[in-house]
């Protein structure tokens, strides 16, 4: 019997029973399972047995007596070092046109100036960055959600546990799953102020219990407490090509695709829509994906053998030790010595009947061999390859006889080489985040065109603040490119930075005020500053020019870079002829240049010479200017 199509049905009523029902299947075969294995890679990374519940300081303090804790953690030590590591460069997304216009540069500038707006309000690259990293490298994925909320106008993201979502592992054997679920635990005023003014969403959640789906989610003292609801969500990303650009693809009546979104609880719908993205709302961290499947491996499933290793010998080098540190005190009957003055006094005097050489012996125990000791130096060593690491990395602690910038931050690349697919995968998921808030802000802008609003985006960067119209700057999705680039390109120690930052001075790439500036802050793009502001100056004319603009308004004048002026129009009108476009539409091109070789000879002309005083008359000539030389003393 093949499965349930459920979006196939455009009746919210059918969708919600046949929604709930198949993550609620999916819940039951699945969820355990990994938050079972979940729990098993915290309880690693923090070395404690401890539940998620119970991390509290009696709780650990308890188990600690009772329990033996690893003496070194080496997961714990990996997973905050590739932490640090991952996060330390804030990564930017990037709007790349091709072969675009200065139009369209600066509309992707706007999309740019958008996504990270929203990317600062949802604070992305604050406490939220470090879980989505941590939970990466913890657990099986790190997740990000990103919510329209059509009602306040805005953008949310949130947290996701990665055992919260839910795919059909045989859809999901390739990596590529057409059907995603997840549920998370919502409070009920924060749903109903989303869906204020659709009155039969408000009667779904009046009716629905609050109702936890799954084992282990949630203990009943919370749900005594808070009043939250289990909030499934179900995407159907679409199986053809469609045009985004289109209105009707947007509408669930009129779209010519499959793809779905659908939300709801227990009790019935809350929005059901057509979704015509290749991805859902969810920007996914996976730093070491597994060979088959959709998931990543944590470094806890990965290094847990080596850390219950290191955990039985630590227990056996601290009970050794422990025996070494309590000697035994062999002592001859026939001594007649009394016992009860044997103490750990500081002095005592004790009387027998031997002497003391056979009346007493002392019988310490070996100590820790030293094979033992280093293997066990070993194998956290080893871990700490198998993580990619190095004593450098973890410890922040250059190298004996490394003092200066070039080796240094050759051995920082090489370092960096061995976490290629880690970097690539953070880049990744910032990459999927600004698309799906791209996307978002697509929904919410449709949103409130039907209400007769327009949709804007707050920006603000190191020197001003503005709002962005998204009307204005929205680009379609065929004319750019979505890549990214980390903005701290500076090293990290101070002398490094330094040396770079005069390197960057010296070959003018920065002005001196900058290049100040980014000592304290390394953000590469504000150092650079306004430095090509005369290119895109230049750019946005001619592309206004071909466009069909006026020339007054777009003429060159003696405030612009003439030269690089002179240099665009020549590639622009050759660019123009090679692909075979109109004569109009090359002449004001040819105007401008001509305009500007004008301004260049105007510059460049000699100032005329200026007729001196008695010139073309038989007057003496003018004494040269300067001081006039003192008067020689035999003269006087």
């Amino acid at each position: 019997m093949p499965p349930e199509r459920w979006w196939s049905s455009k009746d919210p009523d059918e969708v919600a029973n046949q929604v709930w029902s198949l993550a609620e299947s999916l819940a039951t075969t699945q969820k355990e399972r990994r938050r079972t294995l979940a729990n098993a890679s915290l309880a690693l990374y923090l070395g404690t047995n401890a539940s998620q519940d119970d991390l509290q300081l009696e709780a650990f303090v308890q188990e600690s007596l009772n329990t033996a804790l690893p003496a070194y953690n080496v997961i714990m030590s990996c997973v905050d070092t590739k932490v640090a590591h991952t996060v330390a460069n804030k990564v930017r997304p990037f709007f790349l046109t091709e072969k675009g216009d200065a139009d369209q540069r600066e509309k992707a500038q706007g999309m740019q100036k958008a996504v990270e707006g929203t990317f600062d309000e949802v604070k992305l690259y604050g406490a939220l960055q470090a879980l989505w990293a941590r939970d990466g490298y913890v657990f099986d994925a790190g997740i990000v959600a990103f919510d329209p909320d059509y009602e306040n106008e805005r953008q949310l993201a949130s947290r996701v546990f990665p055992w919260d979502v839910l795919v059909d592992e045989q859809e999901a054997l390739h990596g590529v799953p057409h059907q995603i679920f997840y549920h998370r635990n919502i409070d009920r005023d924060q749903l109903k102020a989303f869906y204020k003014s659709d009155k039969n969403a408000l009667d779904v959640l009046e009716g629905t219990e609050p109702d936890i789906m799954g084992p282990g989610t949630q203990s009943d003292a919370s749900v005594s407490i808070a009043d939250q609801v289990t909030v499934v969500t179900a995407f159907h990303l679409p199986t053809t090509r469609v045009d985004t650009d289109d209105p009707k693809e947007f509408d669930l009546k009129r779209c010519t695709h499959d793809g779905r979104r659908y939300v709801g609880t227990r009790n019935g719908c809350l929005t059901y829509e057509a979704w015509p993205f290749n991805h859902t709302n969810m920007a996914f961290f996976r730093p070491n994906p597994r060979a088959i499947g959709f998931w990543s491996r944590g470094l806890p499933e990965v290094l847990a053998g080596t850390q219950l290793a290191l955990n039985k010998m630590a227990a056996r080098i601290d009970g050794i030790m422990n025996l070494h540190a309590r000697p035994l005190i062999y002592v001859w009957r026939n001594a007649k010595v009394n016992l009860k003055l044997i103490t750990n006094a500081w002095g005592t005097i004790l009387e027998g009947s031997a002497p003391a050489g056979q009346a007493l012996q002392f019988i310490t125990p070996q100590s820790v061999p030293g094979d033992y000791l280093r293997r066990y130096r070993e194998l956290i060593a080893d871990g700490e390859k198998q993580a990619g690491l190095s004593e450098m990395s973890i410890a922040a602690q250059k190298p004996a006889g490394i003092e200066h910038a070039p080796p240094m931050q050759f051995l920082l690349d090489n370092e960096s080489l061995r976490h290629t697919v880690d970097f690539k995968a953070w880049e990744r998921a910032h990459v999927d985040a600004a698309e799906i808030v791209v996307d978002n802000i697509r929904l919410l802008a449709a949103h409130m065109r039907q209400k007769g609003k327009k949709l804007e985006v707050m920006f603000g960067d190191s020197k001003h603040l503005e709002r962005i119209d998204w009307e204005k700057v929205n680009l379609s999705k065929s004319r750019y490119r979505l890549t990214c680039y980390p903005t701290n390109f500076l090293p990290k120690t101070p002398y490094a930075k330094l040396t770079r930052i005069l390197e960057m001075l010296k070959a003018g790439l920065v002005k001196p005020a900058r290049a100040q500036l980014g000592l304290e802050y390394p953000d590469l793009e504000q150092m650079m500053g306004d430095q090509l502001a005369a290119y895109r100056n230049i750019e946005r004319k001619l592309s206004a020019l071909v466009r069909g603009e006026s020339l007054d308004k777009n003429a060159p004048h003696p405030y612009m870079d003439l030269e690089l002026a002179r240099q665009l129009v020549v590639d622009q009108i050759n660019s123009l002829e090679a692909d075979g476009e109109a004569d109009d539409k090359i002449e004001p091109l040819r105007t401008f240049f001509s305009l500007t070789q004008d301004l260049l000879m105007k510059q460049q002309a000699p100032p005329p010479e200026q007729q001196q005083p008695g010139q073309g008359s038989m007057a003496a000539p003018a004494p040269p200017p300067g001081p006039v030389p003192p008067i020689p003393a035999q003269a006087a």
